[in-house]
């Protein structure tokens, strides 16, 4: 049987106001960055300073986030020359000859 509009489908279901515990965490971790968030960001500036991968890693990461790859549109006429088709991906020659058997 359908239910009426506005009418819940579980009435004895979550109450109404009440939190996720991931929203809670969120919520405490953010007021704890708030707090300490520019003393946790010295801290692991230091350490990656000092040598450690693992925080030079982080640090990185969000100073130079990763490159995205874009896709290239090319139309008319391509000549590549069979040296630069020797050396390029075998996945990158397939899409090319796929895309121009497909025309």
């Amino acid at each position: 049987m359908p239910y009426k509009k506005g009418e819940s489908g579980n009435p004895a279901g979550r109450p109404v106001g009440s939190t996720n515990a991931v929203t809670v965490q969120r919520a405490n971790l953010n007021k704890l960055l708030l707090e300490s968030g520019e003393e946790i960001v010295k801290v692991v500036i230091e350490t990656a300073k000092a040598g450690d991968l693992s925080a030079s890693k982080l640090v990185l990461e969000r100073i130079l986030p990763a490159l995205k790859s874009s896709e290239l549109k090319v139309s008319g006429t391509v000549n590549i020359e069979a040296d630069l088709l020797a050396r390029a991906d075998e996945k990158l020659i397939n899409r090319l000859t796929y895309e121009h058997c497909a025309e």
